[in-house]
């Protein structure tokens, strides 16, 4: 199929643009004048090399900046104005609808029109250039850049949080809940949230609204998203206390909950605790703990071993001497976690395949090792 349409297409890899691609794009942009203020002052060559270090040659996070434009947000705001008023009625559809699209979820068309359904006698009046009518009777942005740009500048934050809300309460009323929860997981997910709402402090607010609705208080990796939520402000106390409520909610759970979700976010919390305010009595204990989590997961979910090496490469990159902070007795075991993990590590993923952060982290803990074997730890 690709070598009868090459003469008529023109393929290239979205997320890693070749230099060539990169300089043409910025001819493209140049001659249409909608670089942003920043980019658009610059010496070109500076600026191609700017989108190859910073934007990682990303045709994604390029088209992002773009919408900086002064022409392109006059455009985008004049005619999220004019449809805003006529989406008054779909609101929380449209919302929340636009906002699975801008995180790639794809939920089945009947939940969201089951939600807040429309009159479809009217539809053509919901169209615009930005909004877009789809086959499936939903109405949401066109594209996300389009829907995450008009999220982050013109949507206020309670109207998000309270569509979320109320699609959390609604999934949690639904015959077939069980079955839907997973959509209610995607749209709290903190790190959706902080892209959505443009802050890391807001989906705080949304947790706190959510956390009254039973099957989302129910569920232990809401506790856990909560609990990043915390850590990522900086709130140890409740991030801690949210991580003992997943695990209390998992204990209550009448069929068994694997909690190496948990385990993975609890090790994360131990060690980061630690790099951020330095080693106290008692952490050389809850360091050996994290790192045993972390092996327990892998044995358990080794096709997870994307998270537990992003929590290895934390520890490893960080400028904190391990073998100081360890007791003898407690470097010991860590040591020998260490060497099951690199060899499962070595073991579950092959290079080819692997993940950036499992192929550091393998490459990490073989240094380690090597280090604590020359210095005869």
């Amino acid at each position: 199929m690709f070598h009868e349409a090459k003469p008529y297409l023109k393929v290239f890899n979205a997320n890693n643009l070749s230099k060539k691609e990169i300089i043409e794009y910025s001819k493209l942009i140049d001659e249409m004048g909608f670089w942003p203020a920043d980019l658009a002052k610059i010496d070109p060559a500076r600026r191609e090399n700017i989108l190859i270090k910073d934007y990682d040659s990303s045709l994604s996070a390029i088209l992002v900046k773009i919408f900086e434009n002064e022409k392109i947000t006059d455009l985008v705001k004049a005619d999220w104005d004019k449809i805003k008023p006529r989406l008054e009625k779909i609101k929380d559809h449209f919302i929340v609808n636009s906002y699975f699209r801008c995180i790639d979820v794809e939920v089945p068309s009947y939940i969201i029109n089951q939600f807040q359904n429309m009159d479809y006698g009217a539809i053509d009046k919901f169209s615009s250039d930005i909004v877009r009518n789809h086959l499936d009777g939903t109405i949401s942005f066109n594209n996300a850049i389009i829907g995450e740009f008009v999220f982050k500048n013109y949507i206020p934050e309670i109207e998000v949080s309270g569509a979320i809300v109320r699609f959390s309460n609604f999934i949690n009323e639904h015959p077939s809940q069980r079955s839907l929860q997973w959509t209610v997981r995607r749209l709290l997910r903190y790190t959706n949230l902080a892209r959505i709402l443009n802050s890391a402090k807001k989906p705080l607010d949304v947790f706190d609204k959510a956390s009254f609705v039973s099957s989302v208080s129910s569920d232990p990796l809401f506790w856990v998203q909560y609990s990043i939520a915390q850590l990522a402000n900086d709130n140890w106390p409740a991030a801690e206390r949210h991580v003992n409520k997943a695990y209390d909610v998992a204990k209550g759970r009448k069929k068994k909950f694997d909690t190496y979700q948990v385990d993975t976010h609890a090790a994360r919390l131990k060690i980061q605790h630690v790099i951020t305010f330095g080693a106290k009595e008692g952490d050389s204990a809850n360091i050996r703990e994290a790192v045993r989590l972390l092996n327990s997961v892998i044995d358990r979910r080794p096709d997870d071993s994307y998270h537990v090496s992003s929590v290895l490469v934390t520890m490893l990159r960080s400028d904190i001497h391990w073998h100081h902070v360890l007791r003898a007795d407690d470097h010991k075991m860590v040591t020998s976690f260490f060497r099951e993990i690199y060899s499962k590590l070595s073991l579950n993923t092959p290079t080819e395949t692997s993940f950036a952060s499992e192929q550091e982290a393998t490459e990490r803990l073989k240094k380690y090792l090597e280090f604590v074997s020359a210095s005869r730890f």
